[in-house]
Order: C-alpha cells, then structure tokens, then sequence
C-alpha cells in the first residue's frame, strides 16, 4: 500500500486506486477508470482539472443554456475534451473569448473567459492548436467533446 496526496503518482504508479475524502472512500478502481469513469463530482474534480457548466438535456443531446438557471443540470469536461471554433454564425458552442495562451511545454493550454467572466480551460496539442492559430480577444465557441452528469438522483452517465 502507498499513500500520497500527488494524483499523477498514484495514477502512474498504482494498479488500484481509493479515493477519499474525510475518511470515507469516493471510489475504489483501476487508475483508467477513477480518472475515465469517476463516479461523482469529487473524484472528476480531485483528479485532474475540470470545467463546470450548466446547461439541460433535450432530445438531441446537450443544450448549454445560461438564460434559463431553474432549469440547468451542471456537466463536467476536461480541459483536453474541449475543441474550439471560430465563433461565427454556423458554428455551435459556447461563446468565450481567449484570454490567455500558453504554448509552451507538451500541449496548448488556452484559458478562456465566457459572458458572466467563468473561466474555461482547454488543453490541446500544439498541432490542433496550428489549425486556428486563435490570439487573444478571440471570439471562439468552446465545444465541448465528452460531458459527464452526476446526478444523485439517478444512476450516473456519460454522454
């Protein structure tokens, strides 16, 4: 058994991993499934960042909608499940403007900043990255890929 506070670690080196939080166990698994499948909130958050919207679900899947707060179920993403467009008027997504690009090291990290100021984290390789070449005071549309909904109420899904 090894004990550490450092995720990358316990992901790395670990064929099972116990997540807790104050003494009680979160999730028990492989490292590919508490980081893939985490099974709430806590676990998706502890173990690498994460960005939170608020939106509903209809027929054809999910609708960020920040218009409507009464109705909104929050949907978890990771920063490298986020693709970026253009924000024109046949593009979908969320509207934010690039506030900061850091491209140095293994992978584009883009920060950006939507209407109500939220801050939204995206992570892409530099090749992808290429494709656009977005600067900052960009208008672009931050689409996200994979989306994760905990809900207490109902068994846990991905969409």
């Amino acid at each position: 058994m090894f004990v550490t506070h450092d995720q990358e670690e316990a992901l790395e080196l670990a064929d099972r991993v116990v997540v807790m939080n104050h003494g009680q166990i979160e999730q028990d698994g492989t490292p590919y499934e508490v980081f893939h499948q985490p099974k709430n909130a806590f676990v998706m958050d502890f173990l690498g960042s994460v960005n939170l919207f608020h939106g509903r679900m209809e027929a054809g899947g999910v609708v960020f909608d920040p218009l409507h707060p009464g109705q909104q179920i929050p949907f978890f993403v990771r920063p490298h499940e986020i693709d970026l467009l253009p924000d024109t008027p046949t593009n979908v997504g969320v509207p934010t403007t690039v506030r900061r690009i850091q491209l140095a090291g293994a992978i584009a990290k883009i920060e950006l900043v939507d209407k109500n100021e939220k801050e939204i984290f995206v992570e892409m390789s530099h090749e992808k990255y290429q494709v656009h070449r977005f600067t900052i005071g960009d208008a672009v549309l931050a689409v996200p890929q994979k989306t994760i909904i905990f809900d207490k109420d109902r068994a846990d899904y991905s969409i």
